[in-house]
This record gives C-alpha cells, structure tokens and sequence, in this order.
C-alpha cells in the first residue's frame, strides 16, 4: 500500500474509471473479504481496500506488514513500509479527531486527506480517480507508444510532478514510484494494464492469490529469485534478485538464469573482482546510482603541507575561455536543419538506456559546436593547452538527473587514489559484463570528479595510479581507443608538464608500451 498520493507508485495509484470503480462490500476482483457497507468506494479506497485485512475499513500497522508480506517483499522492506501509517494515519484521523490514533491506524473513509504533493493528480482531493489524466500520463512519457513505462520515463515523470519547497512529497513519490516497479515490472518496464490495476487495487488480490495456489506472481523484480554472489579472492557473499542480473546484463543473466552449472546451484564466484566494486555494481542495479569512495586523509606531518597546485593549466585563460567561450556559444545561430542537438536520456534506475535514434545528427551537433569553440579560440589568441583542457571538461556523456557533482579537494592531504580508481574499477566490470550504461556513469563521474581535481605536488601519485591500472585493465585497440584510456590520457596531456616533474610518472612511462604512444597523441593536439 502507498500513500494517498495522486499517482505515484502502483501502490498509490487508480486506474479503472471512476464508474468501474470495485465496491468495498463485495466487488474487489478476487477478494475474499466482505467489507463493511459503505457508499461506492473512491478510486484511492478501492486501492487501499488490500491491506484491510479483516473488513473493518481501517488499516493497522500490522494489516500493512502483513499485506506486504503476501505481495511478496522481504521481511527488511515490510519492516520499512511501516513509515506508511507513521505518516499518514494522523492525515486519515483528522476527519474523526484532533487527537492522534495511538495505535497508527489508517481510516479508509478519509484516505483522500493523507494525500501528498509532487504527485500525478490522477487521484483528485477527494481520491476519486481520473482517468482522463491516467491517459494523458502515458501520452506525455510513453515515448516509443508502447503502452509501457521504462525506468527513464519513470524518473522524468517524478521529476515533471515535483513542486517547490517538498521533500516530504519528492520522497514519498519516489518510494511509491519505485515500489510499483519492483512489484510490476516486465522487461524493465511497467506496462499499462498492469498499473490500471494497480491504481484500483485490483492487482493486489490477484497477485496474492497466484502466490497462494503455488504459481507464484512471475512479474517485478521481488519475483524473482535471489542469485548469490562470492565475489573476490574471500569469496564474500552477495545476493541480488536474478531480473535484476539479468535485465543490466545478459552475460550476467546467463549465469543466473541459464542453463550453466551457476544457474542451477544459484552461486557463481567472481573471484577477480574487487568487493567495493560488487557493492556499487549492486546500488546501481537497485536505484541506477552508486556512492564514490572518499578521499584517504593522510596525517603524517609531511603530506600536510599545503603544496604547489598544479591543477588548471592556463587558469587565468581557462576561466576566459569557460566564461567568455560559452557566452560566445550562446549567441551563435541555431545549429542548421540537418544538425540535431544531441539528446542522451538516462536510465534512473535499471536502465536499458539508448540514445536518441539519429546518430549522424548527433555527431554533426558536437562538430559543429566545436568548430564554434575553436573559432572563438583563435580569435581571443587561447593556447592549444586551454583549448584542450576546455574540451576535456567539456565532455559529454550520458548522466544521471540530478547531476553529480563531485567533492572538490582542498588541501594536499587528501589522497584521491581510491576515489578514481573506484570509477575505474566500475568501468572495467561493466565492460566486461556489457552494462553500457554503467560504463557511461561511471566514465561520467570520473569525468567530473578529475575537472574539479587540483593536481597538488603530492597529488601527481594519485593519477599515476589511475593511469596504471586504466592501462592494465583494458584492451590494446588500434581504433577506437578504449574510453577509459581515452578520458584518462586526454587529462594527462592536460597537466603533463605537472606530471612530468614526478619520478612515479617517468616510471610509468618506461613500465607501459600503449600509454606513452597514446599520450604523445595528445601532445600533438597542443602544438600550436
């Protein structure tokens, strides 16, 4: 059960119209329970009327942990969904008291008034459901008329539905939103019917009773089965549902739904990777997301000195170029008919994510700004060396909403190796596991995360390590070039007079054959 918002997750959804609506005394598909007799129920009653588990019309703390529990949610999850009367029993008490229900109880007769905002008005503020607004839903984000909901349409639909100044209601959206997903998606997606019916509670009954008789509710991702992981050289263990495996990666969901030995044991060992690693695979697998390391402190009185910065080359022309160069971008004309703006949409949280169809008109988009860039360039007599390291803070890839922003060091103290080796390392598993999205994430956070780096003496370390294990643990390619050695080397011909100081950096250079070729590419590209 979701709150009495207007349209979040399927549990606080409508979906029938408002005359089809079930009755609570007899009505509700495959329910068991005889309500008390009321008056035809809302659309936000009927699908509330689930977790009444003995008729009553009021919904206790205990009828909601037990609802969940039939739905098929872990006991940890059931725990949690008992935020819910929390929340919203005080909400429901007002239309019959002041004075606050001591046990928590939900009264069904006045679940309009537990209503939050930021949601999808599909439920009007007396909870009766709207279906014209339910059309207009899968109108406005069905972008492929599929009569679907991916993940990404999801997350734009949160984020059209918010208003200012609610956190409280962005919260409640994005857990009921997510829950319905986890319960109803097919393929990644949340199909129309399925949260029609969801909107009027019907599914609910439905579900509980295909888990009843044995057939098991085979939709959402709580429906399937966790799979083990052993993961690095002590082998700890790791469980995520087997949908999920899969839908991110089919080399993955081989293993945890094929024919193979791990599949039928529900085990594999991923011996050559790293735990942090595993552990931010999983957080993107479940919210589309993954936290960083933090920075090492290191105390010792001599890596506390403030040290020479060496981060922005050109600083004084860098911030010209970043101010006066996108003020000069934004007077240009509009790109011509045949150039499209580059469009990447992201997925939130389990994301099959594509760009927009027409690749040449993107490639035509990101030449043509650059033409626009290296013309402003010239003109303003900007180094080669800036244009570079402008073009490198200007990269682009497919983001997550909100962006990330990175924390910006400060002092030398602050040992940076393990935060980029930890989006290096991520890359390196999504590429061999193909999760192109995650590739993009992560390439993207390591992106921005070396863009506010202030390149201390001390520092230069810390990029040696990055370099070393993006070399390591990737393929030689003629072309293209990996990504990662692409976004690595192309930050390294930006500071490379700063590097070259260090004797860890010439090291590298007599260690590795592909790097110092790759890095005199870039070179060239300074020479003015």
């Amino acid at each position: 059960m979701t709150n009495s918002s207007d349209g979040e997750t399927p549990l606080s959804t409508n979906t029938t119209t408002t005359n089809t609506t079930p009755s609570p005394t007899t009505t509700v598909p495959n329910s068991p329970i005889k309500h008390t007799p009321t008056p035809t129920p809302t659309g936000l009653q009927s699908h509330v009327l689930f977790w009444d588990r003995d008729g009553d019309n009021i919904i206790t703390p205990h009828d909601v942990y037990t609802g969940f529990r039939s739905l098929g949610f872990s006991i940890p999850f059931s725990i949690g969904s008992l935020l819910i009367p929390l929340f919203f029993s005080y909400p429901t008490r007002l239309a019959h008291s002041w004075f606050p229900d001591p046990y928590f109880r939900i009264y069904i007769s006045s679940i309009h008034k537990a209503k939050h905002g930021s949601d999808t008005g599909i439920y009007d503020s007396d909870g009766r459901f709207r279906p014209v607004l339910f059309e207009e839903l899968f109108q406005k984000f069905d972008s492929g008329s599929t009569g679907s909901l991916g993940v990404e349409e999801l997350w734009r639909l949160i984020a059209k539905d918010r208003v200012a100044a609610d956190p409280a209601g962005w919260s409640f959206a994005f857990m009921e939103w997510w829950t319905t997903w986890l319960l109803l998606q097919r393929e990644g997606r949340v199909w129309k019917e399925d949260l029609r019916q969801c909107y009027d509670g019907s599914i609910f009954w439905r579900i509980r009773e295909e888990r009843s008789v044995g057939k098991g509710w085979r939709q959402g991702v709580l429906a399937s089965t966790p799979f083990r992981f052993l993961v690095g050289v002590d082998r700890k263990l790791f469980t995520v549902h087997s949908a999920l495996v899969a839908h991110h990666s089919k080399a993955l969901g081989v293993l945890a739904n094929g024919s193979m030995s791990e599949a039928k044991e529900g085990c594999a060992m991923l011996e050559d990777v790293d735990q942090h690693t595993f552990v931010r695979f999983s957080q993107y697998a479940y919210t589309g997301n993954y936290v960083a390391a933090e920075p090492d402190i290191l105390l010792d009185s001599s890596s506390i000195s403030i040290g020479t910065a060496h981060s922005a080359p050109d600083e004084a022309h860098l911030d010209r170029v970043e101010g006066e160069g996108e003020e000069v971008l934004s007077r240009v004309p509009s790109p011509p008919p045949n150039v499209e703006a580059p469009i990447v949409e992201f997925s939130a949280s389990a994301p099959n994510v594509t760009p927009r169809k027409d690749k040449k008109k993107k490639r035509a988009a990101q030449e043509w700004e650059k033409e626009e860039v290296v013309e402003f360039a010239a003109e303003n007599s900007l180094s080669k060396k800036t244009l570079l390291w402008y073009d490198f803070k200007s990269k682009k890839y497919a983001t997550p909403k909100p962006a990330f922003r990175p924390r910006k060091n400060r002092e030398s103290c602050e040992d940076y190796t393990e935060v980029f080796l930890c989006h290096a390392r991520l890359y390196v598993f999504a590429d061999k596991y193909d999760i192109g999205p995650l590739k993009d994430l992560s390439l993207h956070k390591l992106q921005q995360t070396l863009a506010v780096f202030t390149l201390y003496g001390e520092r230069v370390g810390d990029i040696v390590e990055l370099m070393r294990y993006s070399y390591e643990h990737t393929a030689d390619l003629l072309e293209p070039i990996d990504e990662l050695r692409l976004l690595v080397i192309h930050y390294a011909g930006c500071v490379v007079e700063d590097l070259a100081r260090s004797v860890e950096f010439r090291s590298l250079l007599e260690e590795a054959g592909s790097l110092a070729g790759d890095l005199f590419d870039q070179m060239l590209k300074r020479l003015n």
